[in-house]
């Protein structure tokens, strides 16, 4: 899909509003046609008006200014990437006229603007689903695939950093696969950073819990940069492996990461998702540190006739 930055209206798609592609803590997605250009898309529907008390305030309208920042970015570039969701238009709309259409809106939206999101419309299901059948059937995944999601997460940050955004909600849910599950791509900036990038650094606790980098977690004024993205990618890794994250543990001056890798792992794997998770930034990988390892890592297998296999039942000792 090719980006384009025409104005937009909700006129312009053909849109299913009775059956939600997914409905988060503030947005909800709904899948629509573009009429224009021909091709299926996912709406994110947002609003910084809540009913009171469902929100800490702020946290609606900064989640609608990371959005439209990043999609500004990307739309600025002239460029997408196949580990990166496309973004069609993003505009913003009456909140009544939303209404019409059958958009779900807390009352107190209805006479004001309302912002809507548009991308490409992935049908491939997320890395969370694949994680839970995993686990739910008993199976395992092999080191194979975790790696294909090291280096397509690995690019698709590669990408956003080098146009100084900062993810910082990297985690199975927001890893999509497209519908041919060829590619696997980053979606929702909700929560991302812009900054230029000579100088990315950025502040606030944002983030999922179980995915957090420890600088994220303690905050403070000397601020973070885009290593928390590798740290939360490390975050997924591990969840794939042992099935669930590591464990943060802050002290009063240090931090802990307390991981489950299942035993039966290579040490250059355990090694690899180890350094991911280092807890001084400046000891993680970069986005194309993990592209390179992960290439040798699969050479090296291939080579070798084997793929080893990692188990998700892995518990904590």
């Amino acid at each position: 899909m090719e980006a384009h930055a025409s104005p937009a209206s909700l006129g312009n798609f053909a849109i299913d509003s009775h059956s939600p592609l997914g409905v988060g803590a503030h947005p909800t997605v709904y899948w629509a046609r573009d009429r224009a250009l021909a091709q299926d898309v996912a709406i994110k529907v947002m609003s910084p008006y809540a009913p009171t008390g469902s929100t800490r305030p702020g946290e609606l309208l900064n989640s609608v200014v990371a959005e439209t920042r990043v999609f500004e970015e990307l739309l600025a570039s002239g460029e997408m990437h196949p580990n990166v969701v496309d973004v069609v238009p993003q505009f913003v709309s009456p909140g009544d006229e939303a209404r019409k259409v059958g958009f779900l809106l807390p009352s107190e939206a209805y006479d004001k603007p309302v912002h809507f999101f548009v991308t490409e419309f992935l049908g491939g299901g997320s890395l969370a689903d694949a994680i839970q059948y995993k686990k739910s059937s008993g199976t395992c995944f092999e080191a194979h695939e975790v790696l294909d999601v090291a280096l397509s997460v690995s690019e698709g940050l590669r990408f956003l950093h080098s146009l100084g955004v900062a993810h910082r909600d990297v985690k199975p849910s927001n890893l999509i696969y497209s519908t041919s599950r060829k590619e696997l791509k980053l979606i929702d900036f909700s929560l991302a950073g812009v900054a230029p990038k000579e100088e990315m650094s950025f502040h606030g606790n944002v983030g999922t819990k179980g995915f957090v980098a420890p600088e994220v977690l303690r905050g403070g004024d000397t601020g973070y940069g885009p290593s928390c993205d590798i740290f939360s990618l490390g975050c997924v890794l591990h969840e794939m492996l042992a099935g669930e994250p590591p464990v943060v543990k802050l002290g009063d001056e240090s931090a802990q990461v307390v991981t489950s890798l299942p035993q039966t792992l290579s040490s250059a794997t355990r090694d690899f998702v180890d350094s991911s998770l280092a807890v001084d930034p400046a000891n993680r990988p970069t986005a194309a540190d993990i592209f390179d390892v992960c290439t040798s890592l699969s050479s090296r297998w291939e080579s070798e006739g084997r793929v080893s296999s990692a188990g998700v039942k892995a518990k904590r000792t």
